[in-house]
Parts: C-alpha cells; structure tokens; sequence
C-alpha cells in the first residue's frame, strides 16, 4: 500500500486501532512511521508527535543512546522477577529486522522512559504488493509487564496481527472495488435503498447473485455504512477451506485439541469479528454438518473452541453470500432450511450484468481510470468500443468486466480503443465469440457477426429459444426474429 493509500485510509484504521488494548505502529518501506495508535503512547510512554514522520531505526539509536530503550537478551519470566534490566547491544527497530528477514519477527524489550519501566512483546509483519515485494511493516506491541505467559500471549497477539493485516490488505485490494458498487439501473438502486434502511440494524444479510456480480463490494458496502463500521470485518470463503478444517477456522481451537494441532490457542473467525461483521462468503458449499454448528451458534450467540468447553459469548453481525440457488438445495437436502430462515432475514439479490446494461458505461469508466492510474496509461473507448461491451453477454459479470479492462490498458495503452479491439479481447476470453477481425470491416457487419456468435452460443447452451433469451436479457420473439435472419438454423 502507498503512503498516498494510507492516509486515505488515516480515518478509517485510527478508528478501528483506537479501541485497541495493543499498540501498533505502521511504517513504509523506507522505515518512515507514518501511524501510530493510542495504545503504542500508553505502553511507550512515546508521543504521536515525537515519532510520526520519523525514521523508526533513527528515532531509536536517539532513545538509545538517551538510555530510554534497552534489548531484552534473558528469559521474560526471571526478568520479571528480579525486576532489573541489562542493556544489550544497540536496538535494531522491527521495521530493519523484517525488511533483512523478509518474513515475520518477534522479541521482547525492555522499555525505559522517565520512570517508566516495561517488558513489551513485539511482533513486526511484513505488507506486501501484488509483486511480493515488502511495501510496509507493521509492528504490534503487548505490555507483558504484569503477564508471565508469555507463550499464550504471543499466540493471541499473532492472531491479532493477522486479523489486522487482512484488514489491511482488503482494503487496499478493494480500492477499485468499493467505488464499483455504482451504476443507474434500477436494480442497483433498489439494492442502495435497501442497505441505507438496514445500515442501523445488525439483522442477518443474505446476498445472493452469479459469480462475479458484486456480491463482496455490497457486503463491505453494508458494513461500511453500518453502526459497525469502525469494528473488525472479517470474510471466510466457505468453500476454499476443506471440511475437516472449517470448524477450526471458524471457532478456534484449544491447545492439543486433535491429533496434529498445534499447541497453543487457535482463535477462530468468529472471535476475531466480535463487535464488528463477519462475511461468509459462499455459504452454499457448507457441509450440511456443518450447517447445524453454525446454526447453533448464531442462535446462541456463543461459541466454544474445539476441545475446549468454556463458552464464549459473541457480538457479531453476520453477512452470508452465496452463488448457489439455496431453495434448490433445501429441496435436494443439501441446505437445512432452518440456517436459510436464520441467514435471510434480509435477503438481497444482485443481478446479473447483462440484466442491467445500462451499468455498464459507469463502471467501465470508472475503472478505466483507476487501471489507467495504475498503469500510468489513458487509453478512451470510441463509442462503438462501448457498444461491444454493452452488447457483450458477460458470463463472469462484473469480474469478467474488470479483467476485459485492466487487459485492454495494459494491451493497448493510451489512444482510441476501438471496437475491433474490444472483441479480440473478448474472443480471447470465450472460443464462442471467435472471430476474423478486419480493420476495414464495416461496424454493421461486425455487430451482426457479434450476435450471430453470441445467439448461437445461448441456443446451443440452453437448445431453448425462450432459455436463450432469457439468458440473453431479451425477449423470445427477438430471439427467433434475429436467428432466422442471421441465418442460424444449427443448435
């Protein structure tokens, strides 16, 4: 993430740090903090404004050589006890460790500053880019002062670290998404309202609609104008996790619960979204045993962690999503309906992109600009580049769209795109739509041979007209109107 990204984001991660008891502090890759939050003053006794906008390594070699700051080299647990201190070498900061190391770092330290005397745990994670380069560290300190499990308490500060991190990475890999929850059809629309009047209610979503129309940008877009919004959100894909494993994920685990466990606390999803939202996506590839779990539990508001048998009471606002057609599944004993019952107290239905066209323009626009931002290109589609795309069936939806797009910058840079482009584009992504391109083709001809392709896809798909049209978005007389005059006899 940029330094330019993070202070778009300043607002949203204090909030969400601020009512943290762990402290935490942000660096860019050049060592420069450019966070820190309320809890990192209390624990280091170090000012906002002393820090922000510092080197971190330089800041300290300053503290070190004050005396303020000194290495920890002996066990937590006798230093406690003997209450003293021994100052090892010079302090190297988190940030140096990380960026040497390339991977995750932990020690303890002995922390001097005007009286104030503490053993703080520290756990530096690197941030990484789409490339797998380290673009920011970020540090989380826990006052081990008063606490001699260390073990137990680095376990649950790992957890933390990565509940945070993901949060950080959603948010910046969602920075085109979130503004493509746009458009001015009617079924867009009707979806705003809907979360506007449910923004001050923790009632149970369930968002349903076609792989790739959206249904991860109108979920974050329900917690963003939520009471919530400031706490934790979390998502799990239910189906990219095996079985034997979900219940894990989800709830937790003591140490040793099973054969090959580790042996410490394993906090689960649901803990790690209390107070905040919790997504599920894909819901619909659940076992159903493990349906009846997750039933039990969003009706108790209370979990326990495999192998354990304290119950833990939760607040959490559930979001389930889903591309399958639940009712079908309820009727072939794949779903229970009770958990649909539980879930769909606010059912929404995202459309399909070829059933609300009209969105289309606004969310290529769109993301035109954010990949032409990002590729440092302004390439423009012509008006009959834009009528290809409307035209266009889009079997992955929005995602299929975003991918057409970012792949048209990086192919074809700046200048005109035009609607022989276009359809190389899309032919490239479905053998259907193949066809012989000709710069002088006339843009009569190559419409035609557009829809002969696509009318002849749907019909040999569904062996329906009223099927294909249907899919298509149009009516079945328009169907057989335009097959018997393109000639499509065939399917």
């Amino acid at each position: 993430m940029s330094e330019i990204n993070l202070k778009q984001e300043a607002y949203w991660f204090n909030e969400l740090t601020s009512v943290m008891s762990e402290g935490i502090y942000l660096t860019d890759k050049n060592g420069l903090v450019l966070f820190v939050n309320r809890a990192f003053t209390e624990i280091t006794g170090i000012k906002k404004n002393e820090v922000v906008g510092k080197n971190i390594q330089d800041y300290l070699d300053e503290q070190y050589a004050k005396g303020t700051y000194k290495r920890l080299d002996i066990d937590v647990k006798s230093h406690l006890e003997q209450n003293k201190a021994s100052v090892g070498d010079k302090p190297e900061s988190l940030w140096a460790m990380v960026m040497k190391k390339k991977t995750e770092v932990s020690y303890a330290s002995f922390l001097v500053n005007e009286g104030l005397k503490k053993v703080v745990l520290f756990l530096g994670h690197p941030i990484l880019d789409e490339q797998g380069t380290i673009q920011n560290v970020i540090v989380l300190l826990q006052d081990m002062t008063q606490n001699s499990t260390l073990k137990d308490e680095l376990t649950r500060i790992e957890d933390k670290t990565n509940q945070y991190l993901s949060e950080i990475i959603y948010h910046r890999e969602a920075q085109i998404d979130q503004k493509g929850f746009m458009g001015n059809s009617e079924a867009i629309k009707a979806i705003k309202k809907v979360i506007a009047n449910i923004s001050n209610t923790d009632v149970s979503v369930l968002i349903q609609g076609e792989t790739g129309v959206g249904k991860e940008i109108v979920a974050h877009e329900i917690y963003r104008l939520s009471q919530r919004k400031d706490k934790p959100y979390i998502k799990i894909n239910c189906s990219a996790i095996p079985e034997n494993l979900l219940e894990t994920e989800l709830f937790g685990y003591e140490p040793g619960a099973f054969s090959g466990a580790s042996k410490k606390i394993k906090i689960g999803y649901f803990e790690m979204a209390n107070q905040g939202t919790l997504l599920l996506d894909e819901i619909g590839d659940m076992s159903f045993s493990m349906q009846a779990k997750l039933l039990r539990v969003l009706q108790d508001q209370v979990i326990i962690r495999v192998g354990g048998v304290r119950r833990i009471a939760l607040d959490v606002r559930i979001i389930a999503s889903t591309s399958k057609d639940l009712i079908q599944g309820i009727k072939e004993g794949l779903f229970r309906e009770d958990l649909y019952y539980r879930l769909n107290i606010m059912p929404i239905i995202v459309p399909p992109l070829r059933e609300r066209k009209m969105d289309i323009a606004v969310l290529t626009q769109y993301m035109l600009e954010q990949f032409g931002k990002k590729y440092n290109r302004s390439p423009v589609l012509s008006q009959e580049a834009m009528a290809v795309l409307e035209t266009y069936f889009w079997p992955g939806n929005v995602r299929e769209l975003k991918n057409i797009l970012e792949r048209m910058v990086i192919v074809n840079g700046d200048g005109i795109v035009e609607s022989q482009q276009v359809l190389a584009l899309l032919g490239g992504e479905q053998k259907s739509i193949e066809m012989p391109m000709n710069t002088a083709t006339d843009l009569n001809v190559a419409t035609a041979q557009f829809q002969k392709k696509m009318i002849e896809s749907a019909l040999q798909t569904y062996k329906s007209t009223y099927k294909a049209a249907e899919a298509l978005g149009v009516t079945q007389s328009t169907i057989s109107r335009k097959a018997k005059a393109l000639g499509i006899t065939d399917w």
